[in-house]
């Protein structure tokens, strides 16, 4: 059977089922209100055809969809009641939000083909040693090895001092690939620490002080051991690595294109109604 046909068969019963009677499909009224304003069948069965339900789920659409339909209208009416003529006209509003929206779709469409595919290494790094005022770290950034283990393995001790002393061995690697549950250097990445600490139970109250101290971090969480090793860290104030800042850099000169090429466009427009004298501005 059609879908839209059941549909429709489905609202018949429904209105019959209200003991009113269903005259040309489309154009049969399921609800009407003070306003005048009314339901037809047809704007139902636009809207329950988006979705696969059941002849049972489909009556329950139809009544909740009915019945907030009934009470928005009833609330326009209300509203058409207590406000002024000026309050109720929005056509200067809808316009300017109109004019929003299809400028943002145009926007959208004419840049879809700027990515970072157009920004070049120099251009980042130029812009980088430009702007180096605005790449300063707000908090500690890592690079570290993460090693989860279970709660009940033993750690040699030429293993952790392997580990504690950031020199891993063939041994060190081999017992890691052994017992350790997850094993995560975050691809050699920098990486905010305080990030790493998140779903942790492990507190640090100063962490530029920590850092500078230790280069193991070791806790035990959900029952497991965990150590991160810490191989490499800069503090809050320094200057952040170009690696860390890169593909901020690559959003930033990419958004920079658009807002140009955009520029372009808009620019191009005026000047050919200038020259072809296709607009008149009464204020100049």
């Amino acid at each position: 059977m059609d879908a839209k046909f059941s549909i429709y068969l489905i609202i018949g019963l429904f209105v019959l089922g209200c003991n009113k009677p269903l005259q040309n499909e489309q154009e049969a009224i399921l609800a009407t209100v003070k306003n005048n304003n009314h339901l037809l069948v047809d704007e139902v069965v636009q809207e329950i055809s988006q979705y696969q339900l059941s002849p049972d789920d489909s009556v329950k659409f139809i009544n909740n969809y009915v019945t907030d339909w009934i009470k928005t209208q009833l609330l326009m009416y209300e509203i058409e009641k207590e406000l002024s003529p000026q309050d109720l006209n929005v056509q200067k509003e809808l316009e300017e939000y109109r004019q929003k929206l299809l400028i943002h779709r145009y926007k959208s469409k004419k840049t879809q083909n700027i990515s970072d595919s157009l920004i070049t290494k120099n251009e980042s790094i130029d812009y980088y040693n430009n702007n180096k005022k605005s790449f300063v770290l707000r908090s500690p950034i890592v690079k570290v090895e993460y090693l989860i283990f279970p709660s009940g393995i033993e750690i040699p001790q030429n293993v952790y001092r392997s580990l504690s002393h950031n020199n891993k061995n063939q041994n060190t690697e081999e017992f890691i690939y052994s017992y350790a549950r997850k094993f995560d250097n975050f691809n050699s990445q920098w990486i905010y620490f305080e990030s790493i600490l998140r779903n942790t139970n492990f507190n640090i109250n100063d962490m530029a002080q920590f850092l500078r101290r230790e280069n193991i971090v070791e806790f035990s969480h959900n029952n497991e051991r965990h150590i991160i090793i810490i191989k490499k860290y800069m503090l809050s104030g320094e200057q952040s690595p170009f690696e860390f800042v890169e593909n901020r850099i690559k959003n930033l000169l990419i958004n920079n294109k658009k807002i140009d090429f955009l520029r372009e466009i808009k620019d191009s427009l005026y000047n050919n109604t200038l020259k072809y004298n296709n607009f008149e501005a009464f204020n100049q």
